[in-house]
């Protein structure tokens, strides 16, 4: 791509399907871009990036459309294995915004998950601070409040599988 035909102030289309404006262009692999979403994420990228439209937004919902990695220390990988926590967000996306699983799965149907935990830096974030990190407990919404239908902060806990599973047998008897 001829670096001069990128110019400040050009709005650009990503394949993802999201925007971005060109901010400030240095050379071909030193171009600043904002992403024209609500987070207004800045962003180094090069020219060829920009020619094949593979710009990406961690902040565009990805995950079953709802759902994004966001920005932050929190990776999905470490040495190329998958952290326990994204598999375990991944997994509570799935579980209400999979419309396969939903069939499958009708209990969790009217299930959704906090503005905050729609984003995977917030819920790693949660998830390796609380106190029961690394003992393999598994993420429950239904110990803390009656009958609730959000994973949320607020609304979930971590808690010994044996204990998940008693729980699970009581609220669908």
């Amino acid at each position: 791509m001829n670096i001069d035909r990128v110019r400040v102030g050009d709005v650009r289309n990503t394949n993802e399907g999201g925007s971005y404006t060109v901010i400030e262009v240095n050379s071909a692999i030193d171009i600043l871009i904002a992403h024209n979403d609500e987070h207004k994420h800045i962003a180094k990228v090069a020219a060829s990036y920009i020619r094949k439209g593979s710009i990406r937004n961690p902040y565009f919902p990805t995950l079953y459309g709802v759902a994004f990695m966001g920005v932050g220390q929190h990776k999905a990988k470490v040495r190329g294995v998958s952290v326990p926590h994204y598999g375990i967000w991944t997994g509570t996306i799935m579980r209400c915004y999979c419309p396969i699983r939903l069939k499958k799965y009708p209990s969790y149907k009217g299930c959704t998950v906090s503005k905050e935990w729609l984003c995977y830096q917030n819920f790693a974030k949660w998830y390796t601070e609380h106190e029961s990190y690394g003992m393999g407990y598994e993420l429950d919404k239904d110990l803390l409040v009656k009958g609730n239908k959000v994973y949320s902060e607020d609304t979930c806990c971590m808690i010994p599988r044996e204990i998940n599973l008693l729980i699970r047998v009581i609220v669908n008897a």
